[in-house]
């Protein structure tokens, strides 16, 4: 577990300015999706707005966990 979370750690030590606004556009379509379900108006767009979350989930999840010559510095 120590060394899973020291992997993340250094993953997000990496974190370009770019990085941090697709994190923090994830987390505002995660909101924006949940309350958008009991919105009327809204829930056509419902599923663009999961699609999009979910490739910026993905991409969040790739950038943390990638490979690079630091990964296993201490």
């Amino acid at each position: 577990m120590k060394n899973f979370v020291g992997r993340i750690m250094q993953g997000v030590k990496e974190f370009s300015v770019v990085d941090f606004a697709v994190w923090k556009t994830a987390l505002v379509l995660l909101g924006a999706g949940i309350g958008a379900s009991r919105a009327e108006k809204i829930k056509p767009y419902l599923p663009v707005l999961w699609l999009i979350y979910a490739a910026a989930f993905v991409y969040t999840i790739y950038r943390t966990f990638r490979e690079t010559e630091n990964t296993y510095q201490r």
